[in-house]
């Protein structure tokens, strides 16, 4: 979702059972990260950290 800014907003919510099985762990943290799937409430009292660790676990995979 993009506000009237241009800023994209960050959607809070709890994703259905049948789309996290339906995707790997890995795959599920990658959607959040792209703003494809809502973040946890939770990370709505978290102080955000940086995706860019997903990059180097990706590294450490192949």
């Amino acid at each position: 979702m993009v506000d009237k800014s241009g800023k994209q907003t960050i959607e809070y919510g709890v994703v259905p059972i049948d789309v996290m099985a339906s995707m790997s762990g890995l795959d599920f943290v990658r959607a959040i990260f792209a703003r494809r799937l809502p973040e946890p409430p939770i990370m709505q009292t978290v102080e955000p950290f940086d995706p860019h660790g997903l990059q180097r676990l990706d590294q450490v995979e192949r």
